[in-house]
């Protein structure tokens, strides 16, 4: 369990004399800490993680009301103080960022507590909430007590991805005509984070026509998957497919333009861009150039790294929040749409 043994004390003296800030996780599962004890994933994997192996953080507390949970965190980062109550919590520690890493129905009230409390910065884990009522409710109220809320849409954070986004965006592929997704794992789970990179490299969705697709399993009670087809404002047809996360993981988006093709791969840790070229099969043609593909990685920075990088940007003033309350609001009103859809049968809803 101590783990974290191997790699010693964490040196948060800054030459630059930055300061440290105090950071509290409430929700002691996978994406709060454990994580962090997967061997194969890249570290940090967790809320916890990321504010012990970042050197602007200090990870103050973590907080949970199962204390079974709480007192495996507490051995697996020892430093940290406990608590089972967040009120207690934000009392004694005063911390200046919160991630929220409970179930969706709690997300509210430990948003509440943690900004009442007088946290500048809240890191809410995706889905915002439940519905967009609710999802609204938490950005009202952050706005008006003056703190600020980052949604975990952890891609956005990763400079690779980021680039890629803005070349979609600034049409180095052309119009985007058509984009195949594939996931596993649930349409608010992993759907989430889809929709988002969708968005952020798209723009907003027009409609939506979805179905249940009960052949495959999920992770998360009350979750589902979903075979959708989507149309952005912008005219491009998305496609979503689902498949069994028991015989792989998988998380990629092909977009195809009128200039090439570009396709985020291995759960965005790959892109793969495609230029076009003269066919070689048919005189006056295109075709998509395979053998003058480019592919770049990112594989030694967690996404969880980026977003604690960011969080402290955001502390310091020198960055706003680049995954929004908004962005989060909007891609809830998609996976809501996809569901009455689902629902009704494949019935087209308008977003």
């Amino acid at each position: 369990m101590f783990f974290l043994a191997r790699y010693g004390i964490i040196d948060r003296t800054m030459k630059n004399k930055k300061p440290i800030y105090k950071a509290a996780v409430v929700g002691c599962g996978r994406i709060g800490v454990l994580d962090d004890l997967d061997p194969l994933k890249l570290r940090p994997a967790s809320h916890a993680g990321a504010f012990f192996f970042d050197r602007r953080f200090e990870l103050a507390a973590l907080c949970d009301t199962n204390r079974t949970a709480l007192a495996r965190a507490g051995k697996i980062f020892p430093a940290a103080r406990l608590y089972a109550d967040i009120r207690e919590m934000m009392r004694k520690e005063k911390p200046d960022v919160v991630a929220v890493a409970v179930p969706v129905e709690r997300h509210w009230s430990v948003v509440h507590e943690a900004v009442l409390g007088g946290a500048r910065l809240v890191i809410c884990e995706k889905p915002l909430a439940g519905a967009a009522a609710a999802g609204r409710k938490i950005i009202v109220f952050c706005r008006r007590r003056g703190a600020m809320l980052l949604v975990n849409h952890m891609r956005r954070f990763d400079s690779l991805l980021s680039q890629t986004a803005a070349d979609i965006r600034r049409g180095r592929y052309g119009k985007i005509k058509q984009v195949r997704v594939l996931y596993v794992n649930g349409w608010q789970n992993s759907g989430t984070h889809l929709i988002d990179l969708l968005r952020w490299s798209l723009g907003e969705a027009d409609w939506i026509s979805a179905h249940k697709n009960p052949s495959f399993s999920f992770a998360h009670r009350g979750d589902f998957n979903l075979d959708a087809i989507m149309e952005t404002r912008s005219g491009a047809r998305i496609i979503f497919q689902s498949l069994e996360r028991n015989d792989y993981g998988i998380f990629e988006a092909e977009f195809y333009g009128s200039k090439g093709m570009v396709a985020v791969r291995d759960l965005g840790f790959v892109v793969e861009s495609v230029p076009l070229c003269e066919s070689r099969r048919y005189s006056g043609t295109k075709a998509l150039d395979f053998d003058g593909r480019k592919i770049a990685k990112n594989e030694k920075t967690s996404f969880m790294a980026a977003m604690a990088r960011h969080a402290a940007d955001c502390l310091d003033g020198s960055a706003k929040p680049l995954a929004t309350g908004e962005d989060a609001l909007a891609a809830l009103r998609i996976l809501t749409a996809g569901r009455k859809s689902a629902a009704a049968g494949g019935r087209k809803i308008f977003i």
